[in-house]
């Protein structure tokens, strides 16, 4: 064998290492490095029971409150814990969602939404029993509270 057949047979015997280790690497999948793993989890749910069943559309609009130039409404509402609630601004202008007190928001980090434009909504799922006060910080004269059971 020559010096050109011995580089030749070298290239191709690397080249097929290097293409056959990716291929196996790939999970056959050919696609590229990218290995063939699934999330173990993709969407972790509480598991609903027989007491409190699946989310409905009817608890979802329950648990909605509206901002308008009157403030937040309902003022108090009263959900249980692994419930969302929804804030829909429809004041006409960009407003907040923060946690009481005002102006430092530290009484449930959680709760400290932020900024929201006219027709966007906001939501938050509260997964511990107790009482969440809360304002927009723009406009703190309108409040709200939510009590978890």
């Amino acid at each position: 064998m020559n010096l050109i057949q011995t580089v030749l047979l070298i290239s191709v015997v690397g080249g097929v290492v290097l293409f056959g280790g990716n291929y196996l690497l790939s999970g056959k999948q050919g696609r590229g490095n990218t290995p063939a793993v699934k999330p173990l989890v993709e969407n972790i749910q509480r598991p609903s029971t027989s007491e409190d069943g699946p989310a409905t559309a009817s608890q979802s609009q329950k648990n909605t409150v509206i901002l308008t130039a009157e403030g937040f409404s309902p003022k108090v509402l009263t959900i249980k814990a692994w419930e969302t609630v929804t804030w829909n601004n429809n004041l006409g202008e960009t407003a907040t969602v923060n946690s009481d007190a005002h102006p430092a928001h530290t009484k449930y980090p959680p709760l400290n939404l932020g900024q929201f434009s006219a027709g966007q909504t906001l939501s938050l799922l509260f997964d511990q029993p107790g009482t969440y006060g809360y304002h927009n910080h723009l406009n703190p004269s309108q409040k709200g509270q939510i009590i978890v059971e």
